[in-house]
């Protein structure tokens, strides 16, 4: 009779994509086909997570007035399909589909609500760029002879200078009232137009500056976002002692003016890598202790020797071959949680010395049969104890006491037996 293993974690909150505020949960991803329940309850937790995310956004827009409501109620009715979606799906891949969707459309969704912030930052800027004094008309006399077509001419090229003028002058203000040290960069180019008369090279420097300003406002709403869904997700890291660095990180690049996409994508990585890593060994130590205090209420404790039961708990859920005592002399339970979230467990017969291992009596074969077949009694209540719990297994293999032999051990071979628990065990994963 043999054992059970956990299975591997996956880390919900990667999925969900880029700016997705839902909570990181976290779905055992197995071959076998998981129980009706846990989906349930994993698309349940999301779907809280997604009506939380929709509040969040609608609140945010409700701030901005009816016409920008209006101006985004297209993506908003498409992130509220998408919830109904994730929740309605009849695969995990659409399920991940569908959250990733919802998590691009609420990034895109977040960046237009602060490019309107900053649009509506200039509205309330126009007082002062209306004031702002251009320079006298250059005197372009020179270029032309005084007469009626020429003079008209002059006045429509005056006319366009003082509107590239104008703008130049408007999207320079604009850029330092987002970024003062963005602003000396273009400087030159508002002191060179003021100078310069030719229309064209007038046309080149106010695109310029403006494509300018185009790049700055969209850094600066997407730096927003950005540094908004980090902020987030520092707030999961902290309840993680080790993810403290990670942490650090984040609040590093959070300080920045402007947090980059690659920068932001490597930041995410690492954040959703250090919560992945922390929660595998919270559900580890969760599962080990399941494991541990069900077969101790049902007469299986564990063997601590010197080492306290916490010691004990501890170097098994490290990976520690454990044994457990049972209500048979002679009989121990040998349970391993192997590193790939697998733990065996196997019945085996306590000698006093090698020379009793081989060759076993019948009446010691008989024995050993009538003990197996009351341990695989107790093993499958374990495993019913456990489902009751919320935690359920599959049983991947498992060998009935008339299939093998009982494996004898003494006890200094107890270390020697150890590589054979993962080899001669029956397999349990989790679903």
């Amino acid at each position: 009779m043999s054992g059970l293993a956990v299975g591997t974690p996956f880390l919900i909150g990667e999925a969900l994509s880029a700016g997705v505020d839902l909570a990181v949960g976290l779905y055992n991803i197995h071959k076998s086909k998981k129980e009706a329940k846990q989906i349930a309850a994993l698309r349940s937790s999301v779907e809280c997570n997604c009506k939380h995310t929709l509040t969040t956004l609608n609140a945010a827009i409700d701030a901005l007035g009816a016409d920008f409501r209006k101006q985004v109620s297209d993506e908003l009715a498409k992130l509220a399909s998408l919830k109904t979606a994730i929740v309605e799906s009849p695969s995990m891949k659409e399920f991940q589909d569908n959250a990733m969707a919802f998590g691009d459309g609420n990034l895109r969704l977040r960046k237009t609500i602060e490019l309107f912030k900053i649009e509506q930052n200039e509205i309330k800027l126009a007082p002062k760029l209306d004031t702002i004094k251009l320079p006298p008309t250059p005197d372009t006399s020179q270029f032309f002879n005084r007469d009626v077509k020429k003079d008209v001419y002059v006045s429509v090229q005056d006319k366009e200078r003082e509107a590239l003028l104008s703008d130049s002058a408007v999207y320079g203000a604009l850029i330092e009232n987002i970024d003062k040290e963005a602003y000396a960069g273009v400087a030159h180019l508002i002191n060179e137009a003021r100078a310069n008369p030719e229309l064209q090279r007038l046309r080149i420097i106010r695109d310029s500056i403006k494509l300018q300003y185009g790049r700055l406002k969209e850094d600066a709403a997407l730096s927003i976002v950005y540094k908004t869904h980090l902020r987030e997700l520092s707030a999961k890291l902290a309840s993680y002692d080790m993810a403290r660095p990670v942490m650090e990180n984040l609040a590093r690049l959070s300080e920045n003016k402007y947090v980059r996409l690659d920068e932001y994508n490597a930041a995410r990585k690492e954040a959703f890598d250090a919560l992945l890593h922390e929660e595998n060994k919270r559900a580890r130590h969760q599962a080990a202790t399941h494991i541990a205090s069900t077969l101790d209420a049902l007469g299986y404790t564990v063997i601590t020797g010197e080492a306290s039961p916490q010691d004990a708990l501890t170097a098994f859920e490290a990976g520690a071959v454990t044994y457990l005592k049972t209500q048979w002399d002679n009989y121990r339970v040998m349970l391993k949680y192997n590193e790939d979230g697998s733990v065996a467990a196997r019945l085996v017969r306590v000698v006093a010395s090698d020379k009793e291992k081989p060759n076993p009596s019948a009446y010691q074969k008989q024995k050993d049969t009538e003990t197996a077949r009351k341990w695989c009694g107790d093993f499958d209540r374990f495993l019913k104890e456990l489902k009751d719990k919320g935690i359920g297994f599959n049983v991947e293999l498992r060998k009935e006491p008339d299939e093998e032999d009982i494996l004898a051990i003494t006890d200094a071979s107890i270390a020697e037996a150890s590589h054979k628990v993962t080899k001669q065990t029956n397999t349990l994963r989790a679903v």
